[in-house]
């Protein structure tokens, strides 16, 4: 095979290549002969293609059986990506540590097939718990939520456990075999190992112990409660001192059709007003937001925090293992905020840009409306057809580019526009396309912030709706998202 990136002169970089391939054919020729026939290799290396290389290589001085199985990876003959070019350097590292733990690893399905950025991370981590301590290394690695895929929460989970185990190694022992974390990995086990993280190093856990609560024994509301306390102390002291010293719990299970059983948790430091039941509002957005997306709700446990002490703070706010909510004066819960916050289980901070975040979850609290029948899906356009005069208009911002313009050159964080611009561009959408192409394009948005940790960027949010319009449509598509978006992503029509 002719390599034409060597007949118009090498580069620093291409030595560093080829120096990557030498090295790689001293362990093993048949090896190096292997990675030679990669297309990618001949039409020219990218930085990342040789990092792979050179990883490679690292991984073939320490287990040339290893690099034997990696080589075999279809994601390594189709080219190199940034993740795993990375992956293949923590493969060595793993190796170093334990070769039969990374051998183990190389056999996941979910790293012979492709490689994640949330993935690549595990590998990482799983080095560092390996350096700490193999055997606990190797019982994170069996899990059976390590086995298919890995999505951000085992990620993180995952990367705390091995903070943990920095901190206090016994600790981090007795923790891996709590059901759990071991068996399932729920919303309860992955906040509890990160509170234990977060309130060991802030040196709280011995002071949390004398709670008469947590001395007693702790039983499931109690550990449900635990798993929240290590976000809570991060957003509010006030309200976590609170809720350690004494909390009112409601709890139910409900099962939705596609995730199956699905345990509701509230809290609140006082108490809960009689007759009061956020429970039902937290079942009626489940309910409606699993059925539109056609994606199992994300969450084993949803817990939820809340007060009417406005000295915990105002508004609300979804902090990954919950959600809080406040309350004003004597008014009980109101439901389209517990919807929202709620609704950040799919639109969660990473799917895509800002307007997409607060707009999708605020455009699920009009579908939840709808569905309930509190309000149409039309009244609520025109409702958030009034707020983004009010808000953006009055400011200047007429679409979402103009939007993204803004949020990009301020220092001053997301503008307070994205809620009910991206809320009012989806409800048009529906109400122009229809409820399924909207249903469809989100859950493919999702999905691909699920499987790959990447956000989605304005184009893939533009062709994933484009994918899903009936074609007799299209027109008043591209007319519509060039008026609500201020762009289209084609030249038909532009």
């Amino acid at each position: 095979m002719e390599f034409s990136w060597l007949a118009d002169g090498v580069s620093e970089f291409e030595v560093w290549g080829v120096n990557g391939l030498r090295g790689l054919s001293e362990q093993d020729v048949v090896l190096a002969q292997t990675v030679l026939e990669f297309s990618w290799l001949a039409d020219g290396v990218s930085e990342f293609e040789v990092w792979g290389v050179n990883g490679l290589r690292g991984l073939s001085e320490k287990d040339v059986v290893l690099a034997q199985t990696v080589v075999e990876f279809p994601w390594l003959v189709d080219g190199v990506s940034e993740e795993e070019s990375w992956t293949l350097f923590d493969l060595r590292e793993l190796s170093e540590k334990d070769r039969s733990l990374a051998r183990s690893v190389a056999e996941l399905p979910w790293l012979a097939d492709a490689v994640s950025e949330f993935e690549r991370w595990v590998v990482f981590d799983l080095g560092g718990l390996a350096e700490i301590d193999v055997p606990l290394a190797r019982s994170v690695a069996e899990y059976p939520w390590l086995v298919d895929a890995v999505s951000e929460n085992e990620r993180w989970t995952v990367s705390d456990l091995v903070w943990l185990a920095r901190s206090d190694l016994a600790l981090a022992r007795s923790v891996i075999q709590m059901p759990s974390v071991a068996d399932e990995l729920s919303r309860v086990g992955r906040g509890i190992i990160n509170s234990m993280h977060k309130l060991t190093e802030l040196d709280l856990l011995d002071e949390l112990a004398q709670a008469p609560w947590y001395a007693d024994g702790l039983n499931d509301k109690d550990l449900a409660l635990f798993s929240t306390l290590g976000s809570v102390r991060g957003n509010s002291r006030l309200l976590y001192d609170a809720l350690v010293d004494s909390y009112d719990a409601k709890s139910r299970s409900i099962f939705l059709p596609l995730a199956g059983e699905v345990r509701l948790w509230a809290f609140d430091p006082i108490e809960f007003r009689e007759g009061e039941n956020p429970l039902l509002q937290i079942e009626d957005v489940a309910r409606v937001i699993e059925a539109f997306m056609g994606e199992p709700f994300p969450a084993t446990d949803v817990i939820m925090v809340t007060s009417y002490d406005t000295r915990f703070g105002g508004g609300a706010w979804h902090a990954g293992q919950y959600i809080f909510v406040a309350r004003w004066g004597q008014v009980p819960l109101w439901a389209p905020t517990v919807y929202h916050e709620v609704a950040h289980y799919y639109f969660g901070g990473g799917i895509g840009p800002s307007w997409l975040v607060e707009g999708g979850a605020t455009f699920i609290e009009a579908v939840t409306r709808d569905a309930i029948g509190r309000e149409s899906l039309e009244e609520r356009r025109r409702h958030a057809r009034r707020e983004m005069e009010r808000v953006c208009h009055a400011d200047d911002l007429r679409n979402i580019q103009e939007l993204n313009a803004r949020e990009a050159r301020q220092d001053t964080g997301p503008h307070a526009c994205r809620y009910s611009m991206g809320s009012h561009f989806l409800t048009m959408l529906t109400l122009t396309l229809g409820e399924q192409t909207t249903s469809s394009a989100l859950r493919d948005l999702y999905l691909q912030h699920r499987t790959t940790g990447r956000a989605a960027t304005e184009e893939q949010i533009y062709r994933a709706f484009l994918e899903h319009t009936p074609p007799e449509l299209e027109s008043e598509f591209r007319a519509l998202y060039r008026r609500l978006h201020g762009s289209a992503y084609d030249d038909e029509g532009a």
